[in-house]
């Protein structure tokens, strides 16, 4: 059983991206964003092929972030470390994360385990009229 707690708002992923657009994430005393997610609980050295006898269970762990603006474009954007998430990330290649002006999500671009690449870019669309 997984214990919530109480007062602290729970995300996914999605949702702290959309949490991050309207600017409602908790900022801590760094300047960074902080969002609590569930997420499945793994062994601290879990290998990609690796399962747990039994099933698996939930925990509740802090995603932390900080945006900077990009040198170049001057776009927000922030490096995450997945390793928390997946046993496909590697250790010191965090994902990186650009939003738009508009700090909605612009895309992600990941290196991960066996030269694995993970690229996903979002684009706007409009529901009006539909």
């Amino acid at each position: 059983m997984l214990e919530l707690p109480s007062g602290r708002p729970l995300d996914d992923v999605v949702t702290t991206a959309l949490n991050y657009a309207r600017n409602l994430l908790q900022v801590d005393e760094q300047g960074a964003y902080l969002a609590f997610l569930v997420r499945r609980a793994r062994p601290e050295r879990e290998g990609p092929d690796d399962v747990q006898a039994g099933g698996y269970r939930a925990e509740i762990v802090p995603l932390r972030f900080t945006v900077v603006s990009e040198q170049d474009s001057g776009r927000p954007v922030a490096l995450l470390d997945l390793t928390r998430f997946s046993s496909w990330a590697r250790v010191g290649s965090p994902a990186r994360i650009t939003f738009r002006p508009d700090r909605r999500l612009e895309s992600i671009q990941a290196r991960l385990m066996l030269g694995t690449t993970v690229a996903v870019r979002f684009h706007e669309t409009s529901w009006e009229g539909r």
